[in-house]
């Protein structure tokens, strides 16, 4: 088949749904498909560009086609000289959102929607046409195509993959927008021939809040990255790593910062919070980084963690992405669904599961400390490969593996 990848966020910005998109494409690519993808330009000078993935569109990517921001958006997003002009960006940029938060139930994004209109591509060529949110303004251009005669018979070719439920995304202040989104999210969903979320939990909800498209609803776990193989070495001292956001409305990271104070634990901490944590003698916090400077972390470290949310149906991506290497991987439950979530991870075979509590926590690293050294590439369960999931994406099929 020739599918198309479409999405508002380019390829060299590693965001959770550009990681999954590339192991849709990879997996893909392998099962003999051509792979195209429609994407906003990349920007060399924006803080977020990251141009490992080079490679990656050199091996997979059949044509890469960009269209342009628009004038006023790229604007406030241009790299000044001085500091104070970046200053003033940075307000001009709060501003913004704060006036799209307001008003506007789209991301900012979504004003560059109606560029991809300037592709000079035939759409109506691909046999799939495939959605990955978030930005939920990566739906817009589709109905920009549409709006403008550029694609036909959408509802036989749409796959739309939703990262994030919109109306039910607990990191989303929806308040007096609820309306609005739910009718917006029943436009897109109307439209699709394939509608995929990234776990049972978010499914069972979603065909809850609606079910006249429940019959084209299904969910795929999100798909395990192609990490450097490495060989774990036993030693006395193991560094512990979490990378990601940890907004305490969110995740509470507070019983593993703890855990880690009282038991001395090396930890590395990486990612945006509005807690102010301190370093340690053990603990080095710091804040949001470039993937590529993750990536470097990640490598230094023995023993990876995942924290699940306080509330909603929601999995961390780096749950599923850190299980392509070879070190074990603590997942702290938490939230309403924990013993749920309990049985679902359990069934990968894969993880050590805690409590989100001290004396938990530290048990969990204890057995993770035994585990380093396992192989656990040669046994992945074959739901979190590239290949697998691909396709189930692509076939004309809405299926849904119990877990």
């Amino acid at each position: 088949m020739h599918l198309l990848f479409i999405n508002m966020t380019p390829l060299y910005h590693n965001t959770s749904a550009i990681i999954r998109m590339c192991g849709f494409i990879s997996g893909a690519n392998k099962n003999g498909h051509i792979c195209d993808i429609v994407t906003l330009e990349a920007s060399k000078d924006d803080y977020l560009y990251d141009d490992s993935n080079k490679e990656f569109v050199r091996k997979y990517v059949g044509n890469y086609y960009t269209f342009k921001k628009k004038s006023t958006y790229n604007a406030l997003k241009a790299k000044k000289n001085n500091n104070t002009s970046v200053g003033l960006r940075r307000q001009l940029l709060k501003g913004l959102k704060k006036v799209f938060d307001q008003f506007s139930i789209y991301d900012a994004q979504n004003m560059n929607a109606s560029k991809v209109l300037e592709i000079d591509v035939d759409f109506d060529q691909y046999d799939r046409i495939i959605s990955i949110s978030d930005p939920i303004s990566s739906y817009s251009l589709v109905f920009e195509l549409l709006k403008n005669d550029r694609v036909h018979h959408i509802e036989k070719k749409w796959i739309q993959c939703w990262g994030d439920p919109w109306i039910s995304d607990i990191t989303k202040n929806i308040g007096l927008k609820r309306y609005l989104i739910m009718r917006e999210e029943k436009r897109i969903l109307e439209k699709a021939f394939k509608i995929v979320y990234a776990s049972p939990f978010t499914l069972r909800e979603q065909k809850r809040l609606y079910p006249e498209f429940k019959d084209k609803m299904m969910y795929l776990n999100q798909v395990a990255q192609e990490l450097p193989s490495e060989t774990m070495i036993k030693k006395t001292k193991y560094l512990i790593g979490y990378f990601g956001n940890y907004n305490s409305k969110v995740r509470n990271i507070l019983p593993l910062y703890d855990c880690c104070v009282r038991y001395h634990y090396n930890m590395v901490v990486a990612g945006g919070s509005d807690l102010k944590l301190e370093d340690d003698n053990t603990i080095h916090i710091m804040g949001t980084l470039k993937h590529q400077e993750v990536a470097k972390l990640e490598e230094s470290t023995e023993i990876l963690v995942a924290i699940c949310n306080l509330s909603g149906n929601q999995i961390p991506g780096k749950a599923f992405y850190q299980t392509g290497g070879n070190k074990p991987i603590i997942i702290i439950l938490d939230g309403e669904l924990k013993d749920e979530m309990r049985v679902y991870f359990k069934s990968f075979n894969r993880y050590v599961l805690c409590e989100n509590n001290i004396n938990s926590i530290h048990n969990a690293i204890e057995v993770a400390k035994k585990n380093i050294g396992r192989n656990y590439i040669s046994n992945l369960d074959r739901r979190l490969t590239d290949i697998f999931c691909a396709e189930k994406l692509i076939d004309g099929y809405v299926t849904n593996t119990e877990y």
